[in-house]
């Protein structure tokens, strides 16, 4: 069923005992989709699944058997005991003692997780399909695996996962089953009714790792944030808490945007209608009201105004959030304070001469004066910000006006031609300047936005 989707944008795993490399450094880090990089991220830190020698992370390679083991043995015990469990056995001919997977498998079998495919063996690098490794997980989470054999297994594997939440985000089915979405079912499992009783949780216990979704509206742009609290001495990061994006802006564009487009840069084939929350100007709105085709133009997107999609796992939703871009002049900075390497020990805070304000660190005390391409939140009205989220070093521009076109969409200075973010806007920035008495001649300055485009004009 392909249907939707209405605004947009701007914005493991070789499983061997010993992790080869952290998330952030995978080679093909960008072949893992939007909806799955927190998933591979955390379960990297904590160690649950590696990459592969040569630094690859294969998020698209199928889950094998011997792989799902390991995973299963950490959601079960944590990366410490399971590292720590002894060879044994061994229960199946083709997984022998000084087998890398020999441990996880044996263990596994023990508690009735896995099972051999016949003859002996447990076939280490056989391939997973989606309900093949849900009902594994189902199974070490402590349910019935009685009730996920015979006849309906899928079915019911699938019934329960949907139940407990473990599917989010992740479309369970007979396929064959991507380590990346491995990594979402497994992160899911991990937190496990979290909700009811955080200090029983899997996670809890295992790593001493607890989450908190900070909500719809708690960082630039109203992306969600989850927030990941370790008490575990440092054991799997540096620092004692980590906020991860659910969601990375991964794409801007000007012009239109058909939903397939969007659908592949999500990575996925399809999202239900139920999963959207569009938002336009701040202002929530029904997803079945907008546009739903897989085929026609469904979005319309100017240059300098920014539309941007997130996933949120917490809820299993996408947002849609629009921002307008436009210039400000500064009028205050507070620098921001770095670490010697470079990272941010202090964010900075820009302030603008309409009253805005917001935390950038690209600004010092020698911008207080020129302009900066600030990214805003717009009420229900387009010419009527309400608040700053972000802002910009701007390319200013100043000198003679010499030209401007009849829609007043466009003008040159000293003879080179720059054209407005908001075109279609009659009450545009080049309108409004020449009906309040602008003239050619005049010695004017702009600002230009990333797409080199004019957000600013005003008479020098």
């Amino acid at each position: 069923m392909k249907k939707l989707i209405a605004l947009l944008l701007s914005a493991v795993m070789l499983l061997s005992a010993i992790p080869m490399v952290g998330a952030a450094s995978f080679k093909d880090s960008a072949d893992v989709t939007v909806i799955n990089a927190e998933a591979v991220d955390i379960m990297s830190d904590l160690k649950v699944v590696a990459g592969f020698p040569e630094g690859d992370f294969k998020p698209n390679d199928t889950l094998t058997r011997a792989q799902a083991a390991k995973i299963l043995c950490c959601v079960m015990l944590g990366t410490k005991a399971a590292d720590a469990l002894a060879p044994a056995g061994p229960t199946f001919s083709d997984v022998p003692a000084y087998h890398w997977a020999n441990k996880f498998v044996e263990y596994c079998a023990s508690k009735g997780v896995v099972s051999g495919v016949g003859s002996g063996k447990f076939d280490p690098n056989g391939k997973l399909t989606g309900n093949a490794f849900g009902k594994m997980l189902l199974v070490a989470l402590g349910a019935d695996a009685s009730k996920l054999t015979g006849v309906g297994w899928d079915k019911n594997t699938q019934e329960q996962l949907k139940e407990k939440r473990i599917d989010l985000g992740v479309k369970v089915t007979g396929d064959e089953l991507s380590r990346q979405d491995a990594c979402h079912l497994a992160l899911n499992a991990l937190f496990h009714g979290e909700q009811a009783d955080v200090e029983g949780t899997l996670a809890y216990r295992a790593f001493g790792v607890v989450r908190a979704s900070a909500g719809n509206n708690a960082a630039l742009y109203k992306r969600p944030l989850v927030k990941y609290t370790s008490n575990d001495g440092d054991e799997y990061w540096e620092g004692s808490d980590k906020q991860i994006t659910a969601s990375p802006a991964f794409f801007s564009k000007s012009g239109q945007v058909k939903s397939a487009t969007l659908l592949k840069a999500l990575g996925v084939s399809d999202i239900e209608p139920e999963q959207l929350i569009v938002m336009r100007n701040g202002v929530k709105a029904s997803a079945t009201k907008n546009p739903v085709s897989s085929t026609k133009n469904i979005a319309y997107t100017y240059g300098g105004h920014q539309f941007e999609c997130y996933y949120a796992p917490d809820t299993d939703k996408y947002t849609f959030v629009i921002l307008w871009q436009y210039g400000y002049k500064i009028s205050a900075v507070t620098p921001a304070v770095f670490y010697s390497d470079g990272t941010v020990e202090t964010p900075g805070v820009v302030s603008f001469e309409n009253g805005f304000s917001c935390e950038s660190n690209d600004f010092t005390e020698a911008d207080v004066g020129t302009y900066a391409s600030v990214y805003v939140m717009g009420s229900s009205s387009l010419h009527k910000p309400t608040k700053a989220v972000a802002a910009y070093k701007a390319k200013n521009v100043t000198g003679k006006l010499t030209a401007y076109n009849a829609k007043k969409s466009s003008l040159a200075i000293d003879g080179t031609t720059y054209k407005m973010a908001s075109w279609y806007d009659k009450n545009s920035t080049i309108r409004k300047y020449i009906d309040n008495g602008g003239a050619i001649g005049d010695e004017v300055g702009i600002v230009l936005n990333s797409d080199n485009l004019i957000v600013a004009l005003w008479k020098v």
